[in-house]
Parts: C-alpha cells; structure tokens; sequence
C-alpha cells in the first residue's frame, strides 16, 4: 500500500522505512534524491477524516505564516475502502533524551507560546476540540467501569469534577483557549543545528492552552527532581519570552497536568474489545499508575 499511495503522490522513492505501526496508523520515511518525507497509512471514519483534513490545513497555515519546523503536508488521498494516506515532509533532527538541557525545554516552550499565538492567524473557531468530555466521559460510561476499580472511579471522578471547575473558571478567552497541538512530549520533538523540529500533529485541535503545556510539564513531573524541576522552569520562561503567561494562570496548570495523567489511562478505551484483552496486564498497570499519580494529586489539595 505504501508503494501504491507513493505512485498516487508521484513519488520516486530511494529507500522506504518503517518508522512505526499501531492501531491507528502505519508510518513510513521516504527518501528520494532530493527529499525526506513520512508517509501515514490511516484507517478513518468519516470523524477521523475531519481531524486529519483539520490537522492538514493548520500546518499549511503555519507552514505559510511563521518559520516554525513542522511538517509540510500534502492532500489526503483514499488507497480503499476506509484505508488513507497523507504524505508530509520529514522535520530533519535528532531526539535528546540523553543530552536534555534547559536550552532544549526553553524552545520547547517558546515553540508551544508560537503555535498558541498563531490562532489568531489561522482565523478558523470551530474543528476538533480537546475539551472536557473528549478526556472524562469515557469514565460516565457503564460498560467501562469494568476495567477501573470503584476506588480508582472514584479518583477520576474527583479529578474530573476539579477540571470541569477549573475550566468553567477559565472560560473560553482568546487568552486561554485556541489551537493547540496536544502531544508535545520528547518523543515528538527533534533538534537541527540549535532549533527546535516538532511534528505528530495528529491530535491537533483546539483546547485550553494550559491542556497542551500540560503533556510537557507532565514529562517532567513523572519523576520529578532538581534537574527537572530546573527543566520546568526553563520551559515556562521559553513560554513566557513569546506569549504573556501570568503567575494566576500558572497556578491552574497542576489541574490540567492532572487531566493529562487521567486521559493517559483512557486512550485504550477507543480500542476494541479484543484489543484491550490482548492487552489487559499493560492496560492495568496504566490504570494503576494513573490513579496512583492522581491520588498523590488529590492529597496536595
């Protein structure tokens, strides 16, 4: 298939790698004579093709308005029935997580204060939202309760009840809210000659801002010590030298950190019954770890 959709794109290939597969998706890297692209193999609905077009037209927006490293996306084509391709360019760097610095998380957040100003450029309000029930309702329903114990239901419920408060506080203000990528974690950022390359848009929407920081900070805060506490820092002031970000906003982000943890044990309540079986002892030790963090959360309050 990936030799079909590069015929389609009227691509040459050099070599073709795989990169990744899951559930979701199969990528590849394409080198030809002259470029690096990925190429996505996706199964969608019609739900699914929405945020994909969504997150195809954004990064051709900031591709056209701003110097940020991110993917160049061509148009989506159809292979078959339910089976998709989107080909983009490769965002050239390496990962860090041996050499991570504070220069690295200062980029970080000036990368995230870019993307979050460029909302008022895009000019679009309404795609895919990353809101309260996208991470909380899978807990209201009763065919999922089976997979959580009652005292682990009970501290996402608590934790989902001091989001919807949080949010409700913050509204929905050109100062809080708007595009947002969602998944910028070390995995998905790479660095090329001292700049920051960020790409997997594929979660992109729009959201709290406080939600996107918070899959950063989260990062940091799974085992937290000196140097990522210092880490921490670096990144809100790499936030802060691009976009204003007051210290009554920062006090909210512990909230939105714990809306990260608990979304963290509820993406495998997308798959399908047998998916989850074949993998139920990975699924507990998510959940368990994810009641545990907020638990610890709760008990600061």
């Amino acid at each position: 298939m990936a030799i079909l959709a590069l015929t389609r794109y009227n691509i040459a290939p050099q070599k073709i790698r795989l990169l990744k597969t899951n559930q979701d998706s199969t990528v590849f890297r394409v080198d030809t004579d002259t470029t690096i692209f990925t190429l996505r193999l996706f199964p969608a609905d019609s739900q699914r093709l929405i945020q994909a077009q969504f997150e195809i037209d954004w990064l051709t927006a900031l591709h056209q308005d701003t110097s940020l490293r991110v993917p160049n996306p061509q148009h989506i084509i159809q292979l078959k029935e339910n089976l998709y391709a989107v080909l983009m360019t490769f965002v050239v760097g390496r990962r860090v997580f041996k050499s991570m610095s504070s220069s690295h998380l200062f980029k970080m957040g000036a990368f995230h204060a870019h993307v979050h100003n460029h909302t008022a450029m895009f000019g679009r309000t309404e795609g895919p939202c990353w809101d309260w029930n996208r991470i909380f309702k899978p807990f209201l329903n009763p065919e999922n309760a089976k997979w959580f114990t009652t005292a682990q239901l009970d501290i996402f419920k608590r934790v989902g009840e001091l989001v919807a408060a949080t949010m409700t506080t913050l509204g929905k203000g050109s100062e809080v809210y708007g595009l947002i990528h969602s998944d910028v974690h070390f995995d998905n950022c790479v660095f090329h000659q001292g700049e920051i390359g960020v790409f997997d848009f594929a979660e992109c929407g729009f959201g709290y801002f406080l939600t996107d920081m918070a899959v950063t900070v989260d990062e940091l805060e799974w085992e937290p010590n000196e140097k990522t506490i210092a880490f921490k820092a670096a990144y809100l002031d790499g936030y802060r030298s691009v976009r204003h970000f007051p210290a009554e906003m920062e006090k909210h982000l512990p909230i939105f950190v714990a809306a990260r943890v608990a979304e963290s044990a509820t993406w495998f309540l997308e798959w399908s019954e047998a998916e989850r079986c074949k993998y139920r002892d990975d699924l507990n030790s998510s959940i368990e770890d994810a009641a545990k963090r907020l638990e610890q959360f709760l008990a600061k309050l």
